[in-house]
This record gives C-alpha cells, structure tokens and sequence, in this order.
C-alpha cells in the first residue's frame, strides 16, 4: 500500500478482532487520506461508481462494495443505476 510501517503497525496496536467502533474512530486518525483514496472506492455516488470500473478495467472481476455508512439502500442505488 505503500504506508510507513511505522504507520501500520501504530493502527494494529490499537485495532482488537473483531474491532470494536471506538477503536476504529481512534485508529481513523492515523490513517492517511492518500491510502484511503489509493485502496477503497469512496466519495460521492459518482466517484464510487468511477473508482469501482477503474478496478474493473484493471482486471478486478469480483469488487468487494461494503458500505461503510449506515445506508445500505444508497449503495444499492448507486450501483443500480450503472
């Protein structure tokens, strides 16, 4: 992923499995935002749709959408309209 160990290793000490949410808003702050937009597909519906066929038109065949807010229907209509 391309992030400092250090960096790494800073967010699995805080991390528990399964991680509980308080863990995850600490963690949050030690993770760049130049990681989170090199490895998921986040943003608006618009840019979640074009990240999601950059991975397809890079040879992902089966991309893994977990939304990660509370509105599952969203997520749904985002890759509905597609």
């Amino acid at each position: 992923s391309g992030t400092p160990e250090e960096t790494v290793k800073k967010i699995q000490s805080i991390l528990g499995w399964p991680a509980t949410r308080e863990q995850i808003h600490e963690a949050m702050q030690y993770v760049p935002d130049e990681l989170i937009e090199r490895i998921s597909a986040s943003g608006t519906p618009d840019e979640v749709r074009k990240k999601v066929q950059q991975y397809n038109d890079n040879g992902c065949t089966c991309p893994i959408l977990y939304p990660m807010a509370d509105d599952v229907k969203l997520m749904i209509d985002t890759f509905a309209q597609a």
